[in-house]
């Protein structure tokens, strides 16, 4: 049994109206579908570019799927793995694991910024050749 349109949240109420008038559905449907497929492309850039990729053709793709069955299908793997991901995190011996390699990785980043400071001090010398100045 449908709900009376009172007890629905605004944002149903809101959608209901838009999709009486044909004009209003297929402008809202061509907005989200120009909002989500921008989202999806900048991430693609940012596959490339530095910056967070991933999480922008997620962020894509729920844009997407608010109208859209194909993007909801897309979209079920990546929750999925998302659970998945979440549950593996929230094991005392897998956050043990993170904890000793970031630690590890900080212990490692700050003897070659020491060594290098030790060898080249406080100058670029030591990267000149890296890239042209």
């Amino acid at each position: 049994m449908t709900q009376p349109d009172t007890e629905l949240p605004w944002n149903r109420r809101f959608r209901g109206w838009l999709r009486r008038n044909w004009l209003l559905d297929t402008a809202w449907r061509l907005t989200v579908f120009i909002v989500g497929a921008t989202l999806i492309c900048v991430g693609a850039l940012l596959l490339i570019l530095p910056g967070p990729g991933w999480a922008m053709i997620a962020v894509g793709l729920v844009v997407l799927a608010s109208e859209y069955v194909w993007a909801q299908r897309l979209l079920h793997p990546l929750r999925k793995r998302l659970a998945q991901a979440k549950q593996k995190a929230s094991q005392p011996q897998y956050r043990t694991q993170v904890r000793v390699v970031s630690a590890s990785l900080v212990v490692l980043a700050g003897v070659a910024v020491g060594a290098y400071v030790l060898r080249y001090g406080f100058t670029l010398d030591g990267v000149r050749g890296l890239w042209p100045l």
